[in-house]
């Protein structure tokens, strides 16, 4: 990943095993990751998909709206041999005169409302985007998502998994509660948890929150708010990792 000043801190000094093995992470990776953390923080900027990405498809961008406002969540799939993350993903409306309203292009928006989470190769991610406006006016969703930046703020080789358990009696009225837990290995930061229902195939209520420090070994329980009617629908709830190796 990338760490730009972080990498002229000095390594730590780390204990060796009885094979002569280095056991300990240097303070270079840890200020390598708060680089990422700070990076992601400070990228406010509006969101710009000039060419997208063909390794990622989106399946489905599904609209809901409800009393707290509108919610879009979007299923995509990495059908590439690589990992995939941080991409710029443009999400929009389609409205009822014909034209397309960006919902997410402005900036000053949270990273993960304007960027893809990491996807495994050949596996599948949704994302959610909320909004406080009703869109009264729009018919359908859809979703754009574009190439990696030329200087990307951190690239996985992998894509760790985060335990995520969703007690099936903690979903009532337009909540979810989730517990979030990190085997990872590494500590992961500012982690965007997206929740969305689907009732006969379809989506009826979606919303996301964010766990903003989640230490290796740790666990976190969040409630996370759903725009939408979840009664009776099967409720689905993740949490992709920020951090990789």
């Amino acid at each position: 990943m990338r760490s730009g000043s972080a990498k002229r801190i000095a390594l730590a000094l780390c204990p060796v095993l009885v094979l002569g093995f280095a056991a300990c992470e240097t303070t270079q990776d840890k200020a390598a990751r708060l680089a990422v953390r700070s990076d992601r923080q400070s990228d406010r900027k509006p969101i710009q998909v000039h060419r997208v990405d063909h390794q990622v498809k989106v399946v489905r961008a599904s609209l809901v709206r409800g009393s707290g406002g509108a919610a879009v969540a979007v299923t995509l799939r990495n059908t590439g041999s690589t990992p995939v993350n941080d991409l710029p993903i443009l999400v929009g409306v389609k409205t009822a005169a014909g034209g397309d309203q960006p919902l997410n292009g402005d900036g000053h928006l949270p990273y993960f409302q304007a960027h893809a989470p990491a996807i495994a190769p050949g596996e599948a991610a949704t994302w959610v985007f909320t909004t406080q406006d009703d869109l009264a006016s729009a018919e359908s969703a859809y979703a754009k998502v574009g190439e990696p930046s030329p200087s990307p703020v951190t690239t996985a080789s992998r894509v760790p998994a985060l335990g995520v358990h969703t007690d099936s009696h903690s979903t009532g009225g337009d909540t979810v509660q989730a517990t979030v837990s990190n085997d990872t290995g590494l500590p992961q930061y500012d982690v965007a948890v997206y929740a969305w229902a689907d009732r006969d195939g379809q989506l009826v209520a979606a919303g996301h929150a964010q766990i903003s420090d989640l230490n290796e070994g740790d666990t976190s329980t969040v409630k996370v708010a759903l725009i939408g009617n979840p009664e009776g629908a099967d409720v689905h709830v993740a949490a992709p990792p920020t951090i990789f190796q």
